[in-house]
Formats: C-alpha cells, sequence, structure tokens
C-alpha cells in the first residue's frame, strides 16, 4: 500500500521546524542577554566604592556608611547584586536609615557618579519637649523623635498629651493641629513675658492646659480657632479682674465655656 505526503502536510512540517528553531534562537538571546546583566550587576566599573555623606549632626558619618554598606549586600531574588551603581536598593536604603536615625526628617540617595552614593539628609529641629515620665525632642510638625537630655528641659515649653504610634518617630496629635496649638502658645507667651510659660497639656477630652511659672493655669477647648480664644483672652486680661494685675495672682482662667470666663484668685476658696 503506498503513502503519499500532502502539499498541505510539508508545508504544517516546515513551518513546525522553522517554530521550533525560532523558539530556540530566542532562547539563546535571553540566555545570553541574562548573562551580560548578571556580569553588568557585578561589573567592578560599577560597583559602590564610597557613600557621600552630607548634611549630618548628630550621627558619625562611619556609622550611617555602616548602615548603607549594610543595605548594599547581598543579592536580588540570589542572583544580581545590590551593590551596583545602577541596582542600588534607594527605597531600603530611604527606610532603613528614617528607621534606625528618627531624627532624619528628609533623606535622599542617587548616584553622584558611577562609583559613588550620595546621601543627604535633613535633621529635625528641635522645637519643644514632649514629656511622660521621660521627656522627648519634638519638632514643628510635632514629631517626636529622640530622647532629651534632663538639662535642656529648661530651655523649650513641654507638652503633654496623647501621641500615635510604640516607636520612635511619633506623632503628637496632627501637624495642622500642633501648628495651630504651638502657634497660639507662642502668642500667649509673647503677651505675657513677664510669667513664663512652661508648660501644654492637653488631655483625653481635648482640653488644653496652659501652665505658667507663677502656676497661672490657662485653660481652653482645642477645638476652637486659636484666634477666637487669643481675643477672649484679651478681652478678660483687660477687664476689671485682670486688668494690670500679674497672672501670678490668679489660680487659673478657663475659657471653654464660650463667651463666660471662669476664674479664680490665690487664695480664694
Amino acid at each position: 500500500m503506498a503513502r503519499v505526503a500532502l502539499p498541505a502536510s510539508k508545508v504544517r512540517a516546515r513551518r513546525r521546524r522553522r517554530r521550533t528553531i525560532g523558539a530556540g534562537i530566542v532562547a539563546a538571546a535571553v540566555c545570553i542577554l541574562f548573562g551580560v546583566a548578571v556580569w553588568f550587576s557585578y561589573a567592578p566599573f560599577l560597583h559602590v566604592d564610597k557613600i557621600a555623606a552630607s548634611g549630618l549632626r548628630t550621627v558619625e558619618t562611619s556609622v550611617l556608611e555602616g548602615v548603607v554598606r549594610k543595605e548594599l549586600s547581598g543579592k536580588y531574588g540570589y542572583i544580581f547584586s545590590r551593590n551596583n551603581i545602577l541596582l542600588y536598593p534607594e527605597s531600603d536604603i530611604v527606610a532603613t536609615l528614617k528607621e534606625k536615625f528618627p531624627q532624619f526628617k528628609v533623606v535622599e540617595v542617587f548616584a553622584q557618579d558611577f562609583s559613588t552614593l550620595a546621601v543627604q539628609v535633613v535633621e529635625r529641629e528641635p522645637a519643644a519637649l514632649w514629656c511622660d515620665g521621660s521627656c522627648y525632642f519634638m519638632d514643628e510638625d510635632g514629631i517626636v523623635y529622640a530622647p532629651a537630655p534632663r538639662f535642656n528641659a529648661e530651655s523649650f515649653v513641654t507638652y503633654r498629651g496623647p501621641i500615635s504610634g510604640n516607636k520612635l518617630p511619633m506623632q503628637f496629635m496632627s501637624a495642622d493641629e500642633f501648628h495651630t496649638l504651638s502657634a497660639f502658645a507662642s502668642a500667649i507667651a509673647q503677651q505675657e513675658s513677664e510669667d513664663a510659660l512652661v508648660g501644654v497639656a492637653v488631655d483625653d477630652v481635648r482640653d488644653v492646659r496652659l501652665r505658667f511659672e507663677s502656676g497661672f493655669m490657662l485653660l481652653y477647648p482645642l477645638g476652637e480657632p486659636g484666634g477666637d480664644v487669643y481675643e477672649r483672652y484679651a478681652l478678660a486680661r483687660a477687664s476689671g479682674p485682670f486688668e494690670n494685675q500679674p497672672l501670678s495672682n490668679f489660680a487659673y482662667l478657663d475659657l471653654r465655656f464660650g463667651d463666660k470666663l471662669y476664674y479664680k484668685t490665690i487664695g480664694e476658696e
């Protein structure tokens, strides 16, 4: 019995061979490119040899370099080198530096040249203290970021109240609320320059207590606009009982009840 291959069958066979050859070529090309990529990740001329740090005030350059070097060690997926000026783990370096050094407000990492990795930081500036047994530095945005030595306590106004987070850096209220609170406290402190403002406390129901060196307390609700509260305070200070009187003659002034003002003089029962 004779068997003859149809022309269409021969065409399909040739197509299959071409596809097989094409797939082999593509696979070979992929393997070559992959091998080149691996080689480039370890190429000496792309190796990070130097860490150039700037903006440091409280951290030694060698300490920061050690942290960065640790992030550059190892491999991606057990294959590609992390210590490569084109492949360095920027986001990991930034996250690790901010975690290890809460005083860093801004961290930027970029390639300075083909062998130098630049790390630029902006450290937080202390604007106040937050205290709860121990005291910590707090910046202008209400970020609590570092333990404060005891001898620094007298140089800053002390804040107390609820805080978000369980490790540094932590947030004392929101940044906007803290800006409003600190601005109001500064305005009152400037007006009452003869009786220094020493502490600001916010309780669980969001009432604020400003404490002065003489022992005088000013109370008001946190949720009200600072301008309105300041206006009521100014009117109270110009009224009969307070006019031309030092704060040290009073125990407190309570502004939590709208237009009704409550106060207590020293010695009053």
